[in-house]
């Protein structure tokens, strides 16, 4: 089980090769990229048939053992929070040419007119999508990243056809208490040291520039967001860069 986040799993070093995404909830993987058995046991058929099964020592033919199947993932990504609306384009013909169809939701059936979409080449502006040949979901998804697809082999298919296209939904803000709004702030990592409680609006909680305060302090070394989603600011004032604090823990600074 994996909670909060969405990942890419690929096939090879340096996230080359075939990729798997896996969105927030429980997901079981069997040898992710190993071919089914049916294929393993065809080709081993094969090999038998053409003399490369087993061979006779002392009179007796000796089968080779069967190779154990290993689970191999060669490199993982965590997918970038992106709060961008998704968005796919595909295109009938290579390189980004003809009347372009485009997505920025999930769509069980593409299909226009019965027929799936021909997708020559494909453009992701933003999210991370699984483009399915069949309508409802079915079958083995392509996995794809923001980027340009100018061809179908840039995006490892024969067969350029779309019947259903599905974003996941990489870093939607989780609130499960949008009418309690709560955040602890502590002033050490780990949420240790002094503490304060906020509930509402705070422009400055780190000088003594605001007289309505009794207490301030020095630094944010952690945080805890028990209700609500906050947006938190460098600088006292709504200035500076923003960070989007969801419901959760951050034990130090480098978190959020």
């Amino acid at each position: 089980m994996q909670t909060g986040q969405s990942w890419v799993l690929y096939e090879k070093p340096n996230f080359k090769g075939e990729k798997i995404a896996l969105d927030e909830g429980d997901i079981e993987l069997t040898y992710p990229f190993d071919p089914p058995e049916e294929e393993e046991e065809q080709q081993s058929q094969r090999n038998g048939e053409n003399g490369q099964n087993g061979q006779k020592v002392g009179g007796e033919e000796v089968v080779a053992a069967k190779p154990d199947r290993r689970f191999i993932i060669g490199s993982v990504r965590r997918a970038v929070r992106d709060y961008s609306v998704p968005e796919i384009s595909l295109f009938p013909e290579e390189n980004a040419e003809g009347k372009k169809v485009i997505f920025r939701d999930t769509s069980d059936d593409a299909r226009i007119f019965g027929f799936p979409i021909k997708a020559n080449s494909i453009i992701i502006n933003a999210g991370l999508w699984l483009v399915y040949a069949q309508p409802f979901f079915q079958g083995v998804p392509r996995v794809l990243e923001v980027g340009g697809f100018p061809n179908p082999a840039a995006w490892g298919v024969e067969q350029p056809y779309v019947g259903s296209v599905h974003p996941l939904k990489i870093g939607e803000p989780r609130v499960e208490k949008p009418g309690e709004p709560k955040l602890v702030l502590y002033d050490k990592p780990y949420f240790t040291g002094k503490s304060r409680v906020i509930y509402t609006n705070m422009r400055d909680f780190m000088t003594r520039m605001d007289r309505r305060q009794t207490a301030f302090m020095c630094s944010a070394g952690s945080i805890k967001v028990q209700g609500g989603c906050w947006v938190g600011y460098e600088k006292e004032g709504f200035r500076g860069h923003q960070y989007l604090l969801e419901e959760g823990e951050y034990h130090d600074w480098r978190v959020w």
